[in-house]
């Protein structure tokens, strides 16, 4: 089982949930979860305000707890990886969301002290600054609308190509990569590259952020 490739795996876990065979479900699901924990983790990673980086494994190993349980539970048509791949990146998303609203994320962000709260010229204030003087709200501002300009050119995917455009641009790998795992050719997945590009200026350009 461990050498079936990802679109083997999820038909496998949709054939077995259908015979009520759990336990091979789920070992084929923690397959699964073992093989894209790296590409969630840069997923929660690439939502994260730079100042905030440092909280990442924090953060990680909250999300994927979440993801992880989830999963055991997901009813699987097994059509396809990018059914497998478009649901971690939904769930990741919205678990990266429900973590700054929990408790824990809660008393993270009690943690950080604004620029503005120190008094002037107290270099003794107790608590670690840790956006520190030169935090920038313009950019923080910036980068959050290049993530929802982002969210937003992915929407008009398909799943197979939303996972594509992840494994292209997310994780920094060729085409040619990314096609052999797809089973795209390398001239398909640049077309395929080539429109998000677009939809992503032209989301750029409604929002502002980027000047046609």
């Amino acid at each position: 089982m461990s050498k079936l490739p990802d679109e083997d795996l999820v038909a496998y876990v949709a054939r077995a949930k259908r015979s009520d065979a759990d336990e091979h479900a789920r070992t084929a699901t923690f397959l699964l979860l073992f093989r894209h924990e790296q590409r969630m983790r840069r997923k929660v990673q690439a939502q994260l305000p730079a100042f905030l980086s440092h909280h990442a494994v924090t953060i990680e190993e909250w999300v994927l707890e979440k993801v992880w349980s989830s999963a055991l539970k997901l009813p699987l048509e097994g059509e396809s990886a990018g059914e497998w791949t478009n649901w971690w990146t939904r769930v990741v998303t919205r678990q990266v969301v429900s973590f700054w609203r929990s408790k824990q994320g809660q008393a993270l962000e009690k943690e950080i002290e604004w620029p503005d709260q120190r008094a002037a010229g107290d270099d003794d204030a107790t608590g670690a600054d840790t956006v520190g003087e030169d935090f920038d709200i313009d950019a923080l501002a910036s980068s959050l609308d290049y993530r929802a300009a982002i969210d937003a050119a992915m929407g008009d995917l398909n799943p197979t190509h939303r996972a594509i455009v992840e494994a292209a641009y997310f994780e920094d790998r060729p085409s040619k990569d990314v096609g052999a795992e797809f089973g795209e050719t390398h001239d398909n997945v640049d077309q395929i590259k080539k429109r998000f590009r677009n939809a992503l200026r032209a989301e750029l350009v409604a929002r502002g952020v980027w000047e046609s």
